[in-house]
């Protein structure tokens, strides 16, 4: 069996220019719907270390409050959800994904009402990007600490020597393990050094 198409566009059609694209309007959300969207973005962030909420002019002390929410990290279903799967609310969700874009929510000081709608601003770095960059850092952070505890038990160590030199009658094996231990105590320090440095230049 054959099928055929056939594609007709606007030049063909007779228009004199191509159909501008409109984007979603504003979709209105309740508080509540608002509050579950903000503890899931609360939490996604935790989980993978990112910043979800993004230029913040809210002025909470009078209850009024104006965010960009990142659109792109979270299914559609997952934001859609706190919005009892509202069809406004998909609309600008596509839109904001397919254009990467995020999610501005803002409240009028007026009249209350609480709205969602269509950022301006660009979403972040790709999800792929931002995942190798937590996992490099969170690998450079068990690297400071695992040099720590490292050299913790060095010093215990060093100290047990010190006891074993002013009590036992081998002296001359005390001092060298001393010696010894003493320069693994310096290279340990250097390590937490660079690995600290190096830390604090990869996060800021």
């Amino acid at each position: 069996m054959t099928v055929s198409f056939r594609i007709v566009d606007d030049a063909a059609a007779g228009a004199s220019a191509p159909t501008p694209h409109t984007p979603p309007p504003a979709a209105a959300v309740s508080q509540q719907s608002v509050d579950a969207l903000r503890e899931i973005l609360a939490a996604h962030g935790a989980r993978h270390g990112t910043q979800m909420i993004v230029f913040d002019r809210s002025d909470l002390a009078h209850l009024v409050y104006d965010f960009d929410a990142r659109a792109c990290l979270l299914s559609i279903s997952t934001i859609a959800a706190c919005f009892d799967q509202d069809t406004a609310v998909i609309a600008v969700v596509e839109e904001a994904q397919f254009q990467n874009r995020c999610l501005r929510i803002w409240k009028h000081r007026a009249s209350g009402a609480i709205h969602l709608a269509l950022s301006s601003h660009p979403d972040s770095k790709p999800a792929p990007e931002e995942a190798k960059l937590v996992r490099e850092i969170e690998a450079m952070e068990a690297r400071v600490r695992q040099t720590e505890r490292i050299h913790a038990r060095s010093e215990d160590y060093l100290a047990r020597i010190d006891w074993a030199a002013m009590t036992k009658d081998d002296y001359e094996t005390a001092a060298s393990h001393h010696h010894e231990l003493g320069w693994t105590l310096h290279d340990l320090d250097h390590g937490i050094e660079e690995a600290s440095r190096e830390l604090w230049a990869y996060c800021y």
